[in-house]
């Protein structure tokens, strides 16, 4: 039960993140300021999106309720590492059947990434060279949770795999990209590091996940420069919805990644021999 004084030091702090009341089958959020009233909003879309999509992430989405602006979800364990889980079992899971496969710039809204979110930071000639690159980058599409990693997969009561916190849920993205943040948050999680420095690291060799690029016909370098223009188009959207700016230090972080990608992703590349 929420005690008075956790409630008190929640609000006195403006937290942001909502309260939770658990009973042992579910756990309740409750919003109580306009940045957790947000958050909450945008997992109960989430949840309501990908249950009415019927996509492969479908039996992923746990039991939830939605009365007045409240959160309810059928509560789980969480587990201790992405080995308790099984990479293999997401790869398969994820999957759809026979995917259309897009160019990265129908899935993300670019004019918005560099317009909104990074605010004419990224020159002209290197902002026309990442969008000819996200349009030569054709990945499969799926719904996508946008922010699968350990924390957020639980297995309930009756043992099954649940994943909660859909706040970042899309109906048209790539199954590839959630299963690449599996193994980045994995690693950033075990160095303390932001993803913008595991993406710089030579630490993604995964045999189940390179098959799946092999069969899509993606390069590693592909997938790393598809995540950081989908990563920062997803948190970028996240904190404006919230608070409704980007801190300086948070604009400097996505273009620095922008600019990796440039300089390590699509110039060396462009200088490799025929």
């Amino acid at each position: 039960m929420l005690s008075i004084t956790a409630l008190k030091k929640s609000l006195k702090n403006k937290s942001k993140r909502p309260l939770m009341i658990k009973s042992t089958s579910y756990v309740c959020e409750i919003p109580f300021n306009h940045v957790t009233k947000t958050k909450v909003s945008n997992k109960r879309a989430g949840l309501k999106q990908a249950s009415r999509q019927g996509g492969p992430l479908a039996s992923l989405i746990p039991k939830f309720h939605t009365p007045g602006s409240l959160l309810i979800v059928e509560k789980g364990r969480t587990i201790n590492s992405l080995e308790e889980a099984s990479f293999r079992t997401f790869t398969s899971l994820l999957q759809p059947e026979a995917p259309d496969s897009k160019p990265m710039d129908e899935l993300i809204d670019l004019d918005h990434l560099f317009d909104h979110l990074l605010f004419d930071r990224i020159d002209s000639q290197t902002s026309e060279d990442i969008i000819h690159k996200a349009s030569r980058i054709h990945l499969p599409v799926s719904d996508a949770h946008g922010d699968l990693h350990t924390n957020n997969i639980v297995f309930t009561k009756s043992n099954e795999r649940k994943l909660i916190d859909w706040e970042h849920y899309k109906e048209q993205s790539s199954y590839i990209l959630d299963l690449f943040h599996l193994l980045l948050r994995k690693e950033g999680m075990k160095r303390k590091i932001s993803w913008t420095e595991v993406i710089k690291l030579d630490v993604f060799d995964h045999p189940d996940f390179q098959k799946i690029l092999d069969r899509h016909q993606l390069t590693l370098h592909d997938v790393i420069f598809a995540y950081a223009l989908n990563r920062i188009y997803l948190e970028g959207r996240k904190k404006m919805a919230c608070e409704g700016f980007l801190k300086h230090t948070e604009v400097e972080k996505f273009k620095e990644a922008l600019l990796y990608c440039h300089h390590h992703l699509i110039k060396k590349e462009a200088v490799l021999p025929l």
